[in-house]
């Protein structure tokens, strides 16, 4: 069986120098789009922080678990 994770992708940055894609902010999921710089929470909803937050970047990973752990 497979399961998603999130995992770190390389060290935290400030959100202005983040590349489009997925990062994590105070435990929460957003996206960065590739079109403006916007970035948007796990909600949908466009997100107002501020440029020089802290944010860590995060890729998704597929990882195989034995079916009977879940």
């Amino acid at each position: 069986m497979r399961q998603m994770t999130i995992v770190p992708d390389g060290w935290p940055r400030i959100l202005a120098e983040c590349r489009p894609g997925y990062f994590v902010y105070e435990d929460d999921l957003f996206l960065m789009s590739e079109y403006g710089g916007e970035s948007y929470c796990s909600s949908g909803e466009r997100c107002c922080l501020q440029k020089q937050v802290q944010v860590q970047p995060v890729i998704v990973k597929w990882i195989e678990v034995d079916s009977e752990q879940s």
